[in-house]
């Protein structure tokens, strides 16, 4: 069996997987991860090239390239992925400690630092620096709000599906504001040099947060 196919035993399934990063972002992540296994290039590689596709986004920002830097925002999620991808392939084949988590906490703050950076170089290159700031306060608070209460709250995961439930009733995946649907957002906005999708992802962004905090209120 190809690696390519032996890969998609080792993805998220629709039921774990947000619904926007399993059918777009999954889709794009799989034969990069194969050509990378292949390569031999492992899990801390693949959030490198997330945090480089950050930069060269940043830099093509600042040379007035907005299409393509909105793609490569994209692109750093698909890398995104492609760390989990081949982290699950290497502990299952034991080129890997399964405990070992360096690679997962790498993959975090590689993202947010990366992706935060996207957001107020955008902002201050249309002049909006403080929609900017607003955004990157958004993005930091939804992540520290997220993995603080995985630590304190046991039930988070059954409170977020039971919510789900409520809201969209029986779906099989999920359906939230997730990184994957983060990024699309502000890469549009970046594409079309768009102030108002801007003023949408930073509402947003924020609203998200402050939901969390209101739902986590009775635990």
């Amino acid at each position: 069996m190809t690696v390519y196919k032996d890969l998609k035993k080792f993805q998220k399934s629709v039921e774990e997987d947000d619904y926007v990063v399993y059918y777009f972002y999954r889709k794009l992540s799989r034969p990069i991860s194969a050509l990378m296994i292949k390569l031999g290039l492992n899990t801390f590689v693949a959030s490198w090239f997330t945090f480089f596709s950050d930069l060269f986004a940043m830099y093509l920002i600042y040379k007035g390239s907005f299409v393509i830097a909105g793609l490569f925002v994209i692109l750093a999620y698909v890398f995104d992925c492609c760390d989990g991808e081949i982290a699950r392939y290497d502990k299952a084949r034991k080129k890997m400690n399964p405990n070992r988590m360096y690679g997962a906490y790498l993959d975090e703050i590689l993202g947010v630092l990366g992706f935060f950076g996207v957001i107020i170089f955008f902002s201050y290159k249309i002049d909006l620096l403080l929609f900017g700031i607003l955004g990157g306060l958004g993005l930091l608070m939804i992540n520290f709000s997220c993995y603080v209460a995985k630590d304190i709250f046991p039930e988070k995961q059954k409170l977020a599906k039971n919510l789900e439930k409520k809201v969209f009733g029986n779906l099989k995946g999920r359906i939230g504001f997730s990184g994957g649907v983060q990024r699309i957002l502000i890469a549009l906005a970046i594409i079309f040099h768009s102030a108002f999708l801007l003023f949408v992802f930073v509402a947003l962004m924020n609203a998200f947060w402050i939901l969390k905090f209101w739902i986590y209120r009775k635990q």
